[in-house]
C-alpha cells in the first residue's frame, strides 16, 4: 500500500454452485453485497487460473473458500497464503480442479500478487453434487460474514 493513497481491496468468493458447500465463497459475497463500500466483491466461481491476474492491481485480497482442513464442519480459519501447505494434486488438463494455492504462487511469480492476501476457509460438511448449502454450514453464514468484516478492518489498518 502507498502511503497517502486509497488502498485497492476485494474480497474474492471461489467455489461451485452444483457442489453443495463448495459455494460458499459466492454465497458470502453475495451476502456482503451494498455492505461494504470501497471495496471490490468478486464472484470468482469456480476459480482456476483466472485467479493469477486478477489478484493484481489489488493492495489487499480477502479470499474465501471451502477447504476440507480436517476440521469438524462449519468451523472455519483465517490465514495467509504462507500458513499453508497445500497437498491438492491438480492435474494439467483440468483448470476446473486447479489449486487456489498454485494460483496466488503464480501470481507472485509474475509480481502481481499483492502482498497482503488472507483466506477464509470453511470445513464443508457436503460435498456432492447438488445445489445449497448444508444445514451446519448455512447456521454459520452470519459468523463467516462478521469474520470477513473482521479480517477487511484488519487489512484496512
Amino acid at each position: 500500500m502507498r502511503a497517502g493513497s486509497l488502498s485497492r481491496v476485494a474480497i474474492i468468493g471461489i467455489g461451485n454452485p452444483m457442489m453443495a458447500d463448495d459455494v460458499i465463497g459466492p454465497r458470502l459475497i453475495a451476502e456482503l453485497e451494498g455492505s461494504v463500500p470501497g471495496v471490490d466483491l468478486i464472484d470468482m466461481g469456480t476459480g482456476g487460473m483466472q485467479l493469477v491476474h486478477v489478484l493484481a492491481g489489488y493492495d489487499a485480497v480477502i479470499i474465501i473458500d471451502s477447504a476440507d482442513m480436517g476440521l469438524s464442519p462449519g468451523e472455519s480459519r483465517i490465514f495467509s497464503p504462507d500458513d499453508v501447505v497445500s497437498f491438492k494434486e491438480t492435474r494439467a488438463y483440468s483448470l476446473h480442479d486447479w489449486d487456489l494455492m498454485r494460483s496466488i504462487e503464480i501470481s507472485r511469480e509474475l509480481g502481481e500478487a499483492p502482498d497482503r492476501i488472507l483466506i477464509l476457509a470453511v470445513q464443508p460438511a457436503c460435498l456432492e453434487m447438488r445445489e445449497g448449502l448444508s444445514p451446519e454450514i448455512e447456521l454459520g453464514v452470519p459468523r463467516y460474514v462478521e469474520d470477513v468484516l473482521v479480517v477487511l478492518a484488519a487489512v484496512r489498518a
